[in-house]
């Protein structure tokens, strides 16, 4: 499928997939490939979330007004008295919520969005957006027909126990033909142990696919060691989580000394973890002081250095894998849908030294904030506003709307192909990306 644009959504609910300050354990090598043990993670749970009891539109104009990134954005005034009474008036928070939402897209950006205090409660509390693993991009083709394909699927998750492929195309939730990622997530959100079925295309032949959600345990990331010592991990997340599971991951596979390493950002959506970036970035340079981020706000600029990840965990070594970097002997590999905290870290590889191998990223370089408040009526649900641009590397390279530019273009992925074998280990002979990089390194 030839895509003229793309719009990444990215969908992987599983709720013990942690941000934890915790370290895995007994990691171990089998056929090349690192295996890990779950047996003493540690696994931190979240806060509470105190749900609203009440909402009010002036309450979502003052927030948007003292905190969104761009001044001077008059909420009401660009919505119109008419969709202001409809917002005024509605039955209820869902009913707001969908009117609301409209609104921020329309007058702040694709970010910005108002959660009600249902959905908000539901997701903090573990019982919504449980056990489905799926990661979905909307494909928008040349004759204006938008289809959401399935760009990857969780290993052990209930959707790959269920038989989903990367390269499916979705087609509905339940009894519910669905046009866009945004709606597809929503229908897919549910409680432990409902059943959910799915339509898809496959080989241009419907399937109906069932799954029951669960929660499941999920590395966020796996590793294997190609010939050569030619060192492979691939992130699906950034996450403190994931940050940990690298580090460990590059410590067991530095006992067989590899040559370089190639570092996998493809259809990886970044999350929101600013410290977690530091972390991974940390990693690759000797200078605690270098600069991983900038946060530049209507009040000015905010850097966040390597030596930061000290926030999330009290012993981290930086810089114990910069030789991969100096020594042009690192790869990073991304795609359009590689977003975010993801595209930001790439940034910052490439600034010291990596190799960005791929097509260009996706181009979300905005930080978010989350605000439940309060007005004279009571509480907000929850909205997530843009209070940030994010600017890469000590080069403050911008990432909104450009994206990462690799230094070697490969074309985009065919999703038709499966990118693994059934191991998980990565298959070079149909993943054009990943074999250019592996001749570069077999070159050096």
């Amino acid at each position: 499928m030839k895509a003229k644009s793309l719009f990444l959504i990215f969908f992987v609910a599983f709720p013990f997939l942690t941000s934890c300050a915790s370290f895995p354990s007994a990691p171990f090598m089998k056929n090349g490939k690192v295996e890990f043990d779950f047996s003493s993670a540690n696994i931190q749970p979240k806060k509470k979330y105190v749900p609203a009891l009440w909402h009010n539109l002036d309450a979502v104009t003052s927030i948007t007004r003292r905190h969104y990134f761009r001044p001077s954005v008059d909420l009401k005034q660009c919505a119109g008295k008419e969709t202001v009474q409809k917002i005024i008036s509605a039955p209820n928070e869902q009913a707001m919520a969908v009117l609301l939402n409209g609104v921020l897209k329309k007058c702040l950006d694709r970010y910005s969005f108002y959660k009600t205090s249902i959905e908000a409660e539901r997701e903090q509390d573990g019982q919504w957006l449980v056990g489905v693993g799926l990661a979905l991009a909307e494909v928008h083709a040349a004759s204006g027909q938008t289809s959401i394909i399935v760009s990857g699927v969780v290993p052990e998750s209930p959707a790959e126990v269920a038989g989903f492929r990367e390269g499916d195309v979705v087609l509905g939730v339940g009894d519910t033909l669905l046009s866009n990622a945004d709606a597809v997530t929503h229908a897919l959100a549910g409680n432990i142990g409902d059943p959910v079925t799915i339509a898809i295309l496959r080989n241009e032949k419907m399937h109906l696919l069932i799954f029951v959600r669960r929660p499941f345990d999920v590395v966020p990331i796996s590793a294997y060691l190609f010939p050569n010592a030619i060192a492979y991990v691939k992130l699906d997340e950034v996450s403190a989580g994931s940050a940990a599971w690298l580090q460990v991951a590059l410590k067991k596979m530095s006992e067989r000394q590899p040559s370089s390493l190639i570092l996998d950002f493809r259809n990886n959506p970044g999350g929101a973890e600013i410290f977690s970036a530091a972390c991974i970035v940390s990693l690759f340079t000797n200078d605690p002081m270098y600069r991983v981020v900038t946060l530049q706000n209507r009040l000015g600029e905010d850097a966040v250095w390597a030596r930061e990840c000290k926030n999330i965990f009290r012993e981290w070594q930086w810089g114990e894998f910069a030789q991969f970097a100096a020594n042009k002997k690192l790869v990073a590999l991304v795609n359009e849908h590689t977003a975010f905290m993801a595209e930001l870290i790439a940034a910052d590889l490439q600034q010291l030294g990596a190799v960005v191998i791929g097509t260009k990223t996706h181009g979300n370089g905005s930080g978010h904030s989350v605000f439940n408040a309060k007005d004279d009526n009571g509480l907000i649900g929850e909205l997530h506003l843009i209070t940030d641009q994010v600017l890469a590397g000590e080069k403050k390279q911008q990432i909104e709307g450009i994206g990462v530019i690799p230094d070697i273009e490969i074309s985009a992925v065919d999703y038709s192909e499966p990118l693994f074998l059934s191991d998980r280990v990565p298959n070079p002979d149909r993943d054009q990306q990943l074999r250019k990089a592996l001749e570069l390194m077999n070159a050096e």
